[in-house]
């Protein structure tokens, strides 16, 4: 045996002796784990009760490759061979039973035991029908629920029995019966007991009765107003109607208000003269309804009224007026009108004269009566011999006789081309001032020049150096003219006319214009309140979002700008046409601003939900974003910006808005889209990307958002950076009404800022630790969960391994082995195993991939694999 042949024989014997103790560590390692059985779950209730169904069942595990057997017991007694028990409980099996449950293999048997509890059912019975009331009908069907009785019998008032029918839990039998009351007895049994209940009910098929009634139907106790109280009495509780005409109880048209009960009443108004018959009729709470009409018959004969009318103006001052009294029915004679004063009880009587029911006479007041109020009296008889004192109307009057007071302060003075006179009254009763005027200094009440409400009067009809006398007078609402007040005069100068720089027509156009422009600032003040003041929550919102307090601001101060416009003409020398340029120009102003006037707002619709993740929308998102940013985006990226997904959540918000426009009647609508986005913990250098379909708005740049974004791409995708994230509310505007199927296709997605990720790791290939499971700001989760003992066993080996690699290559190899050994290291050596091909790089490839994939096969209990790899590398 030459020296190659001596090395390579050495060789084997040193690989033979490693894979051995290879296989040996492999074997103790995937046996130390003792056969075992395991019950995983046992699935049974704790109690249960009698009549219903016990199901029981569990399952087990073992750790060797046969099967396992099963066995469930009873109280000590087997029950089932099986893992599944099942025992229709009867009445009779109440108490607390014991459960073995046993699973077992070849080597090993486990059990675990259960209590449960077979709770006693005692019997229940419901009457279903009939109730404990009465019936008019006489078919009964007894009906009673119990779900333990097996049967059930009935028993009428001691003598008529029977059994009742079951039907599932339905014990039930129809019997006719005669009116009366009945004693219900229904007895329900099983096999362990029985149980007795017990129902009172009637049969009523006797329709009410009427036992009194009234008014009192004899004219010699005629009603003598307009009113009139039905009343009955009936026999039982009723529900009683009447009306005119004899009808059925149905189709009487008016129910009594008192009612449902046995006494009942019913108020008639507006009676008229003469006799009255009414039809009533009842029926109980049976519906026993009364087959003919009880009738009500009275009489009315009204007391005789009047309304008395003074011909003049309240209150009356001195002078004669005519009265006259118009009564409710004829009298047989002149009437007794009388009158007299509040302070004064002495009676005056009015002469009258007429007939029937229609009467005239006067009063005369005079200067001297003081201020009062008039009472008149009335007294007449009708045909028939009743006398009536009512006055219906015009019972009162007033008398006004004292003129107001003198007016004492009065001032004239010059308003540019006019007199203008002021003066201060404070007598309340006034109805006007009459203005008297003259050229004589002799003024009387003939001089009676205007008369106005007001505590000023301007006359503009004056002429330049002419003196001009006045006196004022005040006139009660009576017509009362108080005394003329001083003489005044006044004077326009020449020298004081007022010189306009506007043309007089032209400035009367301007007023105008500045009357019209007052009255919108009333209408926006209107509206600023108006929208201050709304309670609603979302139109609130759609308010403070759609800046409309802001544009109401707005359009106000632009309103007073050309209000100042408008007064400042009036100081300008103008022509005719360039007082209409400006004035045309204002004016277009006005009307751009008219059309902003805000009527009122309407919150159309609403929709509030959380965005819910859908991976395909989301993939398309990450990708059209990264296209944007130029990233590679890869499976790690995908999942990473994944996971950011699931640490946010993202409510929405749509509000559908239209506002309605005071002057010119148009609508704008809009739609609101909110999103609030919150996460379960702060992130990092994050973007949020707002998604927005078509279908919505095709053009980013037509959409008010709340944050200026970054647009991606027009149609639409814009993007907010971010910091930090921990909530964020964003919102944005699309200017016309939305439908809320196409608003909720928008998408709310946060992507990580890539290019830090990729900074990261760039700098982790440079010489930074850095873990391709975990990203800053992120969690992961790996977890590995490898047996400490198989842990043990392996280290334990790679050590021997370890060791005998060191004594054959260092202390056993001579040159030629060195020479010979890288071939067989670097070659790569195929095994196939289970018609699965291994192949390994060399002797050291081979024996790291074989302790591998060996131990984990052998934690998987394959011993024949193990068994198979070991014979193919020996």
């Amino acid at each position: 045996m030459n020296q190659r042949q001596q090395v390579k024989k050495r060789q084997t014997i040193n690989f033979n002796v490693l894979l051995f103790l290879l296989m040996i560590i492999i074997i103790i390692n995937a046996n130390f784990s003792s056969a075992e059985v395991t019950i995983t779950a046992i699935t049974s209730p704790a109690s249960i009760n009698e009549g219903e169904t016990l199901n029981v069942l569990f399952t087990a595990t073992t750790n060797l490759s046969e099967s396992i057997s099963y066995r469930i017991l009873k109280n000590g007694l087997e029950v089932s061979s099986t893992n599944i028990y099942s025992w229709i409980i009867d009445y009779t099996n109440s108490g607390t039973y014991i459960f073995t449950f046993e699973a077992s293999d070849s080597q090993n048997l486990e059990s675990e035991n259960r209590t449960i509890t077979v709770v006693n059912s005692p019997i229940s019975i419901t009457f279903n029908s009939p109730e404990s009331k009465a019936y008019s009908n006489t078919s009964i069907n007894i009906a009673v629920e119990s779900l333990q009785a097996d049967s059930c019998n009935y028993e009428l008032n001691n003598t008529e029995t029977g059994l009742l029918t079951k039907t599932g839990t339905i014990f039930s039998k129809v019997v006719s019966l005669s009116e009366g009351s009945y004693n219900l007895m229904v007895n329900c049994s099983n096999n362990g007991e029985s149980t007795t209940k017990q129902l009172l009910f009637e049969i009523d098929r006797t329709p009410p009765e009427i036992i009194d009634s009234g008014p009192d139907n004899s004219y010699s106790n005629a009603i003598t107003g307009t009113t009139a109280t039905l009343e009955i009495e009936t026999s039982e509780t009723s529900q009683c109607k009447y009306g005119t005409s004899d009808n059925s109880y149905d189709l009487l048209s008016s129910s009594f208000i008192n009612t449902n009960s046995m006494n009942h009443y019913a108020e008639i108004t507006s009676l008229a003269q003469g006799e009255h018959i009414y039809y009533v009729r009842c029926k109980d709470s049976l519906g026993n309804k009364m087959s003919s009409s009880e009738t009500i018959n009275f009489y009315t004969n009204k007391k005789p009224t009047a309304e008395v009318e003074v011909k003049g103006d309240s209150p009356l001052k001195a002078g004669r007026f005519d009265v006259e009294v118009t009564t409710s029915e004829s009298v047989d004679s002149s009437p007794l009108l009388q009158y007299n004063f509040h302070d004064d009880s002495t009676k005056r009587t009015v002469s009258l004269t007429g007939s029937g029911t229609n009467w005239f006479g006067y009063i005369i007041i005079d200067s001297a009566t003081p201020d009062s109020v008039g009472t008149f009296y009335f007294s007449g008889t009708d045909l028939s011999g009743l006398t009536g004192t009512e006055i219906t109307s015009g019972k009162l009057f007033l008398i006004d006789t004292t003129p107001p007071p003198v007016i004492s302060t009065l001032e004239v003075s010059q308003n540019n081309a006019a007199l203008k006179l002021e003066w201060y009254y404070d007598f309340d009763e006034i109805e006007r001032f009459k203005i008297y005027r003259s050229l004589d200094s002799e003024i009387s009440y003939n001089d009676l020049y205007a008369t106005t409400t007001s505590s000023v009067f301007e006359d503009v009809n004056v002429d330049e150096g002419v003196t001009y006398y006045y006196k004022l007078s005040a006139e009660d609402k009576a017509g009362n003219v108080g005394a003329l007040s001083k003489q005044i005069s006044g004077i326009v100068e020449p020298s004081l006319k007022e010189a306009k720089a506007l043309a007089p027509s032209l400035s009367a156009k301007v007023d105008q214009k500045i009357n019209n422009i007052e009255s919108l600032l009333l209408d926006i003040d209107w509206s600023v309140k108006s929208l201050g003041s709304e309670t609603d929550k979302d139109k609130n919102e759609a308010i403070t979002k759609l800046s409309l307090l802001e544009k109401a601001s707005s359009i106000k101060t632009s309103l007073e700008g050309l209000k100042k416009d408008l007064e400042k003409l009036k100081i300008l020398d103008l022509s005719e046409e360039d007082f209409n340029k400006r004035i045309s120009k204002i004016d277009s102003s006005v009307k751009s601003q008219l059309s902003g006037i805000i009527r009122s707002v309407v919150v159309k619709d609403k929709l509030e939900y959380e965005q819910s993740f859908d991976e395909s929308s989301f993939r398309a998102s990450l990708n059209e974003f990264a296209l944007y940013k130029g990233w590679n985006i890869d499976e790690k990226s995908i999942d990473d910006n994944r996971l950011v997904q699931q640490k946010i959540s993202v409510n929405v918000k749509l509000l559908s808005v239209n506002v309605d426009y005071l002057y010119d009647g148009s609508v704008d609508k809009y739609t609101i889209i909110s999103k609030t986005l919150t996460t379960s913990e702060p992130l990092s250098d994050v973007s949020i990307v707002e998604t927005i379909p078509k279908s919505v708005e095709t053009d980013a740049n037509n959409i008010l958002f709340s944050e200026t974004p970054i647009v991606i791409k027009k149609d639409p995708m814009v993007e907010w950076i971010i910091p930090k994230l921990s909530s964020k509310n964003i919102y944005y505007i699309v200017f016309d009404e939305i439908a809320f199927s196409d608003a909720k296709q928008t998408k709310t997605d946060v992507f990580i800022n890539q290019k830090l990720v990729e900074d990261l790791n760039a700098a982790g290939a440079e010489g930074a630790v850095v873990d391709d499971n975990s990203i800053t700001g992120f969690a992961s989760d790996n977890t590995v969960k490898n047996s400490s003992w198989s842990l043990i066993f392996i280290i334990v080996g790679f050590v021997i391994i370890a060791g005998l690699m060191v004594y054959y290559f260092f202390f056993l190899n001579d040159g030629e082995e060195v020479v010979e050994a890288p071939r067989i290291v670097n070659r790569r050596l195929p095994v196939v195993v289970d018609n699965t091909t291994y192949s390994f790089s060399g002797i050291s490839g081979s024996l790291a991939d074989l302790i591998s994939h060996a131990n984990r096969k052998a934690n998987e209990l394959d011993f024949k694999t193990v068994n198979n790899l070991y014979n193919s590398i020996h």
